[in-house]
């Protein structure tokens, strides 16, 4: 065992190398399946990865998947039983601006973006104070509306300067980090958050455009799409996309103001996921609500129909197939609630909820009614304030935010009673809650106007 003679081991020496490299190759191979982390990050000890290794687990994004269903499947702590005992665990520190942006939840970090204009990542497990600053943060040029999606390690998030951008999710060893690439200006503001699927990345801008490019860049700073749609001028303002089967969904709008005639008035498009024979694609049919009113929530696919709450107050199921013809109107409605729809709507278990700017959410069988017009199974009791905040469902309970402050848990199941309680209202969260909320490791987190991004669990 000690014979490194003459400049060289020797050959029982080599084996023992050789058999503890293949021993070491071997506890990392095994860790990967052990562990939602890659081997690297174990290497780590659990710390900040270096610039240019991958954080991998679950892709996540606004809806909680591609088909925007809002149904978070991993939480199994939290529960109807238990969640009207969450405490705030943590928060940020006052960013630079508002968080509308919806925050993820990935491999143990928790990105959101802020009015400010930065993309910013927590460790999603605190820092054992009150107040925790971020790990670092990722830079654009304007405002972030936009809720991030993370797939591969990559974070995708659109800013109102017009571009879509893309960071590294483990950073970048430093506390402010510039994107791997952006895409080329969209000459519109981007309020639309991305989905990522089968390797393409899809975002609308105010331009009535939608986008879709390479998740994986195209080996440059800056992309063009691989493709777009034609211009909606009188419909600018899109919604977020939700795709399925493949075909790419997504909503327009028109609210600006000095267009009176056409003020509320847009479509749900559907296109080809593939994109079609050249740089700017038509839509493979168009579905239109009862009065013409478009669509400032995001639709949610399942089972061949296609979900979204309009801006009249009503909610609309549409085949995802289409209709055979290039417009389509829905397959069924729901009564006007006499209050403006800007919520997403969620799916879950055969019931599909809507939440409304007049203080309730409402749950629908997904299947409709047999009837063109359908009633509720039930609603929540009335809130303080409208919804503007999507509902996201984790393990059977609703967790959504209100402009009254609080966030607000209910059993997604309903109750006895046509009218059901919350299970749990969060204490003020300083202004109003714009941000859906998300559910990760018997944690629930979800940003505010105040500026700030919040954190409950249970004690």
């Amino acid at each position: 065992m000690e014979e490194i003679k003459r400049g060289g081991r020797s050959r029982l020496s080599s084996k023992w190398i050789i058999a503890g490299l293949l021993f070491l190759l071997l506890l990392l191979f095994a860790a990967s399946f052990l562990t939602p982390f890659s081997p690297l990050l174990l290497l780590a000890g659990g710390r900040h990865v270096p610039p240019g290794a991958q954080l991998t687990s679950a892709p996540a994004m606004f809806g909680g998947d591609p088909l925007h269903t809002r149904v978070l499947r991993g939480e199994q702590q939290l529960t109807t039983a238990n969640v009207a005992h969450l405490k705030l665990a943590w928060h940020s520190p006052m960013t630079g601006g508002s968080i509308f942006s919806s925050p993820v939840v990935v491999a143990g970090r928790v990105y959101v973006g802020s009015f400010d204009g930065q993309l910013y990542a927590f460790d999603a497990n605190g820092c054992q104070k009150t107040t925790c600053e971020p790990l670092w943060e990722m830079s654009t040029s304007d405002r972030i509306f936009s809720s991030p999606a993370v797939v591969n390690g990559l974070v995708y998030v659109g800013s109102f300067d017009g571009r879509l951008y893309v960071f590294n999710a483990s950073g970048c060893g430093a506390e402010i980090c510039a994107p791997l690439w952006t895409s080329s200006p969209l000459g519109a503001p981007i309020k639309s958050s991305p989905i990522v699927t089968n390797a393409i990345v899809y975002i609308g801008a105010e331009n009535g455009q939608l986008y879709a490019f390479n998740a994986g860049g195209c080996g440059s700073k800056v992309c063009s799409p691989l493709w777009t749609t034609i211009p909606d001028s009188q419909h600018p303002s899109t919604t977020s996309p939700a795709a399925a089967n493949g075909t790419v969904f997504i909503g327009t709008i028109n609210l600006q103001n000095n267009q009176e005639a056409f003020y509320g008035i847009g479509s749900l498009y559907a296109f080809n996921e593939a994109g079609c024979s050249t740089a700017t694609c038509t839509p493979l049919w168009k579905g239109v609500t009862l009065d013409g009113v478009g669509f400032f929530a995001s639709p949610t696919v399942f089972n061949g129909i296609v979900y979204d709450a309009a801006y009249d107050g009503q909610f609309y199921a549409f085949n995802a197939a289409g209709c055979g013809r290039p417009t389509c109107g829905p397959l069924w409605s729901t009564p006007p609630t006499l209050a403006i729809n800007e919520s997403s709507p969620a799916y879950a278990n055969g019931i599909v909820y809507n939440a409304s700017w007049d203080h309730h959410i409402y749950a629908f069988n997904a299947t409709g009614c047999h009837q063109s017009v359908c009633q509720p199974l039930w609603s929540t009791t009335a809130v303080g304030s409208i919804f503007e905040s999507s509902p996201t469902i984790a393990n059977g309970v609703i967790y959504i935010g209100s402009d009254d402050e609080s966030l607000y848990a209910f059993n997604a199941a309903g109750c006895s009673r046509s009218s059901c309680p919350p299970l749990w209202k969060s204490p003020s969260l300083g202004d109003a809650v714009f941000s859906s909320p998300t559910v990760a490791n018997d944690s629930l987190y979800v940003g505010s106007l105040d500026h700030r991004l919040y954190v409950f669990h249970l004690p």
